[in-house]
């Protein structure tokens, strides 16, 4: 199994390209934690739900963004001696809320950490409209009700829905 993180990718180039320096300041700003806990999400080792997972996190976006992902395995994280927990997501689509993990109890050197683990990860770029392609996706299988979209969103989403959809 995968863990992936919402990171931005220029953030890490130089961390991903310099393995043997330390970790760059800039990425760590990517590890946001909240009561020292971590958000990261599952993701299948072939990556067959890395899509779904795009729309999952895409879903409560307000604004037109891309959505960078960084993906490392739960074992090198684990390995670390990082608990995590299951957590629901914050998703508006439902099925994917089990797939999100909290790693917990969280020191700053955990972090450091975390990011050696990332910057050896590897990484992935999907544009706005490649997001709004995904998420098009779940609105068409009816994992996701595309009114509950961001008005901005909607509008680069709804033209994108086959007729029968009833999202248009």
């Amino acid at each position: 199994m995968l863990l992936a993180r919402k990171v931005l990718v220029a953030k890490w180039a130089k961390a991903h390209a310099e393995l043997d320096a330390p970790v760059p300041a800039d990425p760590l700003g990517d590890l946001k934690t909240d009561n020292n806990e971590l958000s990261v999400w599952e993701v299948a080792d072939d990556l067959a739900d890395l899509d779904d997972l795009i729309a999952a996190m895409a879903s409560v976006f307000e604004n037109l963004s891309s959505c960078d992902v960084a993906l490392v395995s739960e074992d090198s994280v684990l390995s670390r001696g990082i608990g995590w927990r299951s957590s629901p997501g914050y998703t508006r689509i439902a099925r994917a809320e089990a797939r999100h993990r909290d790693l917990h109890s969280l020191t700053g050197a955990d972090l450091v950490s975390i990011a050696e683990v990332f910057r050896r990860g590897s990484f992935h770029m999907f544009q706005d409209r490649e997001v709004a392609v995904r998420l098009a996706a779940a609105v068409t299988r009816r994992d996701l009700d595309v009114d509950k979209l961001s008005r901005k969103w909607k509008a680069l989403v709804v033209p994108l829905l086959l007729p029968n959809t009833g999202g248009a």
